[in-house]
């Protein structure tokens, strides 16, 4: 099993090993997470949601969304409070490239946990696409490369 850990280095290039991670450092890592996101969302383009959760707020933990496909906005609550308060632990795996229905959009959506230090979930990156466009475009071209009908001689 995979898990992506983030490690946050001091000024000093020191790694804080061992200590919890403060106020301060926790805004860091979640506006590094959203400048990122943000510039995933400019290349992929308005079909690509990216929506950053803090769970130390679950009332209110969508902190940045980026794209507008879930209709989720910032402070908007985690969206399976049963599983991240019961069912999410240190040992959860990612979950990647999985089907959702929100509305009458399907999306294909990752779900990355960001960890602590001890591998426990403190957030969330929500990557959603809606490829529902692309879709179209796809039987708009199947049916202009369809076989052409025979003309009679």
């Amino acid at each position: 099993m995979h898990l992506l850990y983030f490690r946050i280095k001091k000024f000093n290039n020191d790694l804080y090993e061992g200590q919890l991670m403060t106020s301060l450092d926790r805004i860091g890592l979640f506006s590094v997470l959203g400048r990122i996101a943000e510039g995933v969302v400019a290349v992929i383009g308005s079909h690509c949601e990216i929506v950053i959760h803090d769970f130390s707020d679950l009332e209110h933990s969508a902190v940045a969304v980026f794209g507008e496909v879930s209709g989720r906005k910032p402070g908007a609550p985690v969206p399976d409070l049963e599983f991240i308060t019961n069912g999410l632990d240190a040992d959860t795996p990612d979950q990647l490239n999985y089907r959702i229905k929100i509305g009458s959009k399907d999306l294909q959506s990752s779900t990355v946990w960001i960890r602590d230090d001890e591998g426990t979930p403190i957030g969330a990156v929500c990557i959603n696409i809606d490829y529902d466009e692309l879709k179209q475009v796809s039987k708009t071209l199947e049916r202009l490369i369809a076989p052409a009908k025979e003309v009679p001689s």
